[in-house]
């Protein structure tokens, strides 16, 4: 039997650790999660990750798990027309959730986080559990939301075109850089690209504009690292993450990003 300890640290911790959520070992009588499970070598599905791997895979769960709960606030928002900004900062007034990860994105992305999500979820296989398939589920959902009020702000569905496998209108969804983060030139499979693959499954046309890729196309939509011209064609602008570049064209842009930070 192997025994991964994992502390949740919210409340009045939160003024030392900086943060709402921190995930360590301890010893001096706080209340722990354990999470025991036994190898079982004759059983692909029923394996475990053990150690500090085993204790990575169930925090990368757990770090994805608030950012998807402020994101469905943020598309609850959306949808009835509210403000974002004040249902978060007033739920974030609590001081035991606090004003970190609390910045709505498009989901989910990068190397490590969904391959382990997926990974604890087929440790689940044959156990009772809602959660931790609602995290995966959440992810795809939200990447489906985004990708559906970006056509609808191009225009892109009028009346029945763009339904029911009808085309929708001709547009150019312009995609303002891969990265997930601000300073970062890692795109490693960002959320980004889950919403363009949605899209241009929709038969819209993509348009990237991503100054760290040398090649003139990214799975089949171009690539143009003139900022202007990028700005010029595009009948709507995505930014996971809002930039100052956008700013002389921010009625095209779409983005969630409330508090322009990471």
């Amino acid at each position: 039997m192997h025994c991964m300890t994992i502390c949740i640290l919210p409340g009045s911790l939160w003024e030392q650790t900086q943060s709402p959520l921190k995930w360590r070992s301890m010893q001096d009588g706080l209340q722990s999660f354990c999470v025991r499970v036994q190898k079982n070598r004759r059983s692909h599905h029923g394996s475990w990750t053990y150690g500090s791997g085993g204790s990575k895979t169930v925090c990368q769960y757990l770090s994805g798990a608030p950012g998807q709960f402020f994101n469905e606030l943020d598309t609850y928002a959306e949808m009835r027309n509210l403000s974002s900004r004040n249902i978060i900062e007033g739920v974030c007034l609590d001081p035991r959730i606090g004003m970190q990860y609390n910045n709505p994105s498009f989901g989910y992305g990068g190397y490590c986080l969904p391959k382990d999500t997926k990974q604890l979820l087929a440790n689940y296989e044959n156990i009772p559990q809602n959660l931790i398939q609602a995290i995966v589920s959440a992810n795809s959902t939200r990447k489906d939301h985004i990708a559906d009020s970006i056509l609808e702000k191009a225009g892109f569905y009028q009346g029945s075109q763009g339904r029911g496998g009808v085309p929708g209108q001709k547009v150019v969804i312009g995609i303002y850089r891969l990265i997930m983060k601000s300073g970062s030139d890692n795109f490693r499979q960002s959320s980004i690209q889950g919403v363009m693959k949605r899209i241009r499954a929709k038969g819209a046309q993509i348009l990237l504009y991503e100054p760290e890729l040398s090649e003139d196309d990214f799975f089949g939509s171009p690539v143009i690292r003139d900022l202007e011209a990028f700005q010029r064609q595009s009948d709507v602008i995505v930014a996971n993450r809002y930039h100052r570049d956008l700013e002389n064209v921010r009625e095209k842009v779409y983005t969630r990003d409330i508090y322009y930070r990471d």
